[in-house]
């Protein structure tokens, strides 16, 4: 009990000396830095509380998410976990869908990025997602431009609200016989992805990768401590050792 009361004293006190330094030294960014620790702290209590994903969600200690909605969860088999210390910015977006999984490992950092599964996809401890990233494991839409005619109308079909009183029955046995195709996504422990980068489905990055802004990753096997770069990225260069020559 004293352990841990020493503990909360010693996470305020920190607090309480970051907020005087932001006011003798970035007083404009204040508010903003109030705004962004106050969503931080009451959204991850507030995710932590709820039985909303239970069962589904499953968070590690000290993990902060600063806004609600980036926790998506559709489908009693769809599964998010983050692990431990992990940060997870606002816009980012976490989407599960049906026996979809994300699964991300011990010190996260995820920045404006969007990751959507319906198979699988797993990110290692300590890895670094960058602004506007894209990571899906599955195709949305039919490449067949009959069955993704019968695709868009049905999504147009059901969309609300609606303005019309027509119930038709649309066709949809084309459709019926079409599902995502979809490939296990792996990226190892260390890697950062910047700026813009895409993986799609199928892509293995191997441990301590670099993934240069703008590329795009396909599927296939990439080894560790790569750097990838282009559309479709490459291997470009490998990265040696601490204290070692490239």
């Amino acid at each position: 009990m004293a352990v841990e009361i020493g503990l909360k004293w010693k996470v305020s006190r920190n607090f309480f000396l970051l907020f005087l330094q932001a006011l003798k030294t970035h007083k404009l960014k204040l508010p903003a830095m109030m705004r962004n620790f106050f969503m931080f702290f009451l959204t991850s209590k507030l995710i932590g509380a709820l039985p909303l994903y239970r069962g589904r969600l499953k968070l590690g200690t000290n993990v902060r998410i600063q806004k609600f909605r980036t926790i998506q969860l559709f489908g009693k088999n769809a599964h998010i976990e983050l692990g431990e210390n992990s940060i997870v910015y606002e816009n980012a977006l976490l989407e599960a869908v049906e026996r979809g999984s994300i699964r991300i490992g011990d010190c996260g950092i995820l920045g404006d990025c969007r990751i959507s599964s319906r198979e699988s996809v797993t990110i290692g401890k300590r890895v670094l997602v960058s602004w506007n990233v894209f990571i899906q494991d599955y195709d949305s839409h039919p490449i067949v431009p009959e069955v993704r005619a019968e695709q868009v109308k049905r999504i147009c079909r059901r969309f609300y609200p609606q303005f019309t009183s027509s119930n038709q029955i649309e066709d949809e046995l084309i459709l019926s016989q079409w599902a995502p195709p979809s490939e296990p996504i792996f990226i190892g422990d260390d890697v950062w992805l910047g700026a813009g980068v895409i993986v799609l489905k199928g892509a293995q990055i191997g441990h301590g990768s670099t993934v240069a802004s703008g590329s795009v990753v396909t599927s296939g096997v990439y080894p560790p401590r790569s750097v990838l770069a282009g559309n479709p990225a490459r291997v470009v260069k490998s990265i040696a050792d601490f204290g070692e020559k490239s």
